[in-house]
């Protein structure tokens, strides 16, 4: 359905931290013409990883910064923190 709607880009599967083209979950070695910008929660037990709620500090952000930014990754956390300060991050 997306490759008929002419959808380019998505970020539908966690295949790996790097873009990918989507792969088929019935047809084995299927590839589609979708490229898949992962997302980045990456879960660590029951926590989100890349959020800034999961008890992160300096060290564990630049740690993580990087670390994904050696493999060539994307880098991306987030917060549910507002932009004023105001939140438990």
């Amino acid at each position: 359905m997306q490759s008929q709607l002419g959808i380019k880009i998505t970020g539908e599967q966690k295949v790996a931290p790097f873009p990918h083209w989507s792969l088929s979950t019935q047809t084995p070695n299927k590839r589609f013409g979708i490229l898949q910008q992962p997302p980045a929660d990456w879960f660590v037990g029951s926590d989100i990883s890349h959020s800034m709620e999961a008890a992160h500090t300096v060290g564990t952000i630049r740690a993580a910064v990087d670390f994904y930014y050696g493999l060539g990754a994307l880098i991306n956390f987030y917060s549910h923190s507002l932009s004023h300060g105001v939140g438990i991050a």
